[in-house]
């Protein structure tokens, strides 16, 4: 074969590589596939993440795709199987890059920052992280799921305590997932997963009340995931086994609740993440076996939605 042909060749395949390096970045641009966690920074965009397609996507408060970042692997900018995430006052992004037993820090437009976090047992350690939430200060909680504990860091991923332990005590927790703070009181609360409950404490881990468990009536849990603190320091939680948001007072008290198997606007399948927007008057809920996110008001009203499956092709 002459000189030439070979050069053909290879210009040929270059732009094959180029065509789908492209593809790639823009593919199933605004889609999901089973999307978990949910953040609204301050500036009213939403950032969600799109866990089984490993990458975080930005949209519009209304839901107009805007740009997305990841793929699947271990460096920096990269996930295995991510859920939760969290904004802090300069819109930072914080992400449980779950599988890779990590914490990873991002800019608003998705250039890495730093991260944290190796896998193991032990307070330096995480095994299997989800929940993540920031306090007005700028630390950073997250729910060390398989090691049955909160741990509390600074905005840079330095250990400051922790707090938990496997059990069904108060103050105990059995697999935590969502977190939440309401910034205003200085609590936070814990979906305590294992245990159908949650979990509320001071900032520095100290227990003050919990609720929920098995049961039958509107404010008992199955399998809380997720919570978000709104207007009124209203507390909103995703019962994933009961397919539904409800909304309970700080003190555990149901003041509604929404939801329901299905397809249809307001209805859901596996709901996973929760956030409200800046003056907590807007619930966004990740409708994950759905591949959607939804919207509702305070009172559970559905107001629009945006999403539907899509693969990215690794």
């Amino acid at each position: 074969m002459s000189r030439y042909a070979w050069i053909i060749i290879v210009f040929f395949l270059s732009c094959i590589f180029i065509v789908k390096g492209v593809n790639l970045e823009q593919q199933a641009a605004g889609l999901f596939n089973y999307p978990v966690g949910i953040t609204v920074t301050k500036g009213g965009s939403v950032y969600v993440v799109d866990s089984f397609n490993n990458r975080v996507e930005v949209f519009t408060k209304n839901g107009k795709f805007l740009f997305q970042w990841g793929g699947k692997g271990e460096g920096e900018g990269f996930f295995n199987h991510p859920t939760f995430i969290a904004s802090n006052l300069n819109k930072e992004i914080y992400v449980v890059d779950t599988n890779n037993n990590r914490i990873q820090k991002f800019t608003a437009d998705g250039k890495y920052i730093l991260e944290w976090g190796k896998k193991g047992l032990g307070d330096e350690y995480l095994q299997y992280p989800q929940g993540i939430a920031i306090d007005k200060e700028g630390n950073v909680y997250v729910a060390d799921s398989d090691n049955h504990k909160i741990k509390k860091y600074t905005s840079d991923g330095k250990l400051i305590l922790c707090w938990g332990g496997k059990g069904s005590n108060p103050g105990q927790v059995r697999k935590p997932q969502g977190l939440a703070i309401d910034k205003e009181k200085g609590f936070i609360y814990v979906c305590d997963t294992g245990n159908g409950r949650v979990e509320k404490f001071s900032l520095e881990g100290e227990f003050l009340d919990c609720w929920g468990g098995p049961g039958k009536s509107q404010s008992f849990l199955l399998t809380p995931v997720a919570a978000a603190v709104g207007s009124k320091n209203l507390v909103y939680i995703i019962d994933s086994s009961k397919q539904w948001v409800i909304k309970m007072t700080p003190d555990g008290k149901p003041k509604a609740s929404w939801g329901g198997y299905g397809t249809g606007g307001g209805e859901f399948s596996s709901p996973n993440g929760i956030a409200t927007n800046g003056d907590g008057t807007l619930i966004y809920v990740v409708d994950s076996g759905n591949h959607r996110v939804q919207i509702f008001n305070s009172s559970g009203k559905f107001i629009l939605q945006w999403g539907n499956w899509g693969k990215v092709v690794e």
